[in-house]
């Protein structure tokens, strides 16, 4: 677990909001959804992963909560393999401190690394990453659930861009 150890008296901030069990049974609930024929009207197609963008899914299937106010942020929960986290540098301390999720990657609000050629807006540089942790696990190509209520049109588009070979499936 990528858990830091708090000290007694700590701030609350560095705490765990539910136990890594818990939080891993939504996750390992979550693969077990993907990987059954849908069953809700609203799923019509299977998925390989799921791409949680807002803030009630993200925290609800990393146990981490961060508010993505300008800062868009991204948990990925592959049907099979270990999820990742794509968040702001800002959000790092508790961003890990508050996940059970090992593989946990930063962005910079003006590029993907700390480096000031060729500014970018966030949402690229998350793109960037996630496009990474996609590649690694074999899912460039694959189906991927997106958030259809909560992700704006144009959000959808960058990230169509970002992953030309993927299939976008609303869930």
């Amino acid at each position: 677990s990528n858990v830091t150890v708090v000290e007694p008296g700590a701030p609350d901030v560095f705490r765990l909001a539910a136990p890594d069990e818990v939080v891993l049974a939504r996750i390992l609930s979550c693969q077990q959804e993907l990987g059954f024929p849908p069953q809700t009207p609203e799923v019509k197609e299977r998925v390989d992963t799921v791409l949680a963008t807002s803030y009630p899914n993200s925290y609800y299937l990393s146990g981490a909560p961060i508010h993505p106010f300008g800062r868009p942020m991204v948990t990925v929960v592959p049907l099979e393999g270990e999820p990742a986290r794509v968040i702001s540098i800002i959000e790092i301390e508790h961003g890990r401190a508050q996940t059970w999720i090992d593989d946990v990657r930063t962005y910079w609000d003006y590029n993907p690394v700390p480096e000031y050629a060729n500014p970018r807006p966030p949402q690229a540089s998350l793109l960037d990453h996630l496009r990474d942790v996609l590649r690694e696990r074999g899912l460039a190509g694959a189906r991927l659930g997106y958030e259809d209520a909560t992700m704006p049109v144009r959000t959808l588009e960058q990230y169509r861009a970002a992953l030309p070979a993927a299939t976008f499936v609303p869930v």
